[in-house]
């Protein structure tokens, strides 16, 4: 007896997921900060979100949340969304440096549920906690000639590039060594802006990773 397969009726159904979350990222830099998250995305093996629109070179803090606030608004108007944030989320990444207007910035990304991932002085603080944890003040220019001098071919104005090659099997050393670097600035009643050195970048990392979350923490406003 030959059994026939149904070729109608009742049919597989593929099956369904959550779509993967997109953050959205405005960056104040063009190289340094979007080419390592580019480099740390890509190096990932399981992927838990995915990048959506990216901006480089924003400018200073309060014009990269405005660039948010309009990628925000494009966003519910072409998906009819009510809200951004269990799909989306929306970045604003820069160095505290000796901009104007900080403290406005930071507020209006909170009235607005952005996230940030901020630097302080600045980006080259990440590239220390790499290889050690960094506790003493300095100003930018310290920070940025002395990183000349632990990452391979880093120079500010000639290759503002952080080796990917050389970072990548230190990554949980640079999130343990940040969540460190935090919570001594906590410990010395260091408030932001005054909390120097200190970044939170390892939080927009743990979008991507699991376990960088579980080492980070969950995102939060808490630093500032």
């Amino acid at each position: 007896m030959s059994i026939r397969r149904n070729s109608g009726g009742l049919k597989r159904r593929p099956a369904s997921r959550e779509p993967y979350k997109r953050i959205h990222m405005v960056f104040e830099g063009r190289i340094t900060e979007p080419e390592y998250i580019d480099s740390f995305i890509r190096s990932r093996k399981e992927k838990v979100a995915v990048p959506g629109i990216i901006v480089r070179g924003a400018g200073e803090p309060k014009s990269i949340i405005t660039k948010c606030v309009e990628i925000r608004d494009d966003l519910l108007r072409d998906s009819k969304l009510v809200s951004i944030g269990r799909t989306d989320d929306i970045w604003a990444i820069f160095d505290v440096d000796e901009h104007e207007h900080l403290i406005d910035a930071i507020h209006l990304a909170k009235e607005n549920n952005f996230f940030c991932a901020i630097s302080n002085p600045c980006i080259e603080v990440w590239g220390f906690m790499h290889k050690q944890k960094l506790d003493r003040p300095l100003s930018r220019h310290e920070a940025q000639k002395g990183l000349k001098d632990i990452l391979p071919r880093y120079h500010h104005k000639k290759n503002p590039r952080f080796d990917w090659q050389w970072c990548s099997d230190k990554i949980h050393n640079a999130v343990r060594n940040a969540v460190a670097g935090r919570a001594a600035r906590e410990a010395e009643n260091s408030k932001f802006p005054h909390d120097i050195p200190s970044t939170n970048f390892d939080r927009l990392l743990s979008e991507f990773d699991p376990e960088i979350r579980v080492i980070s923490g969950e995102k939060t406003w808490s630093e500032w």
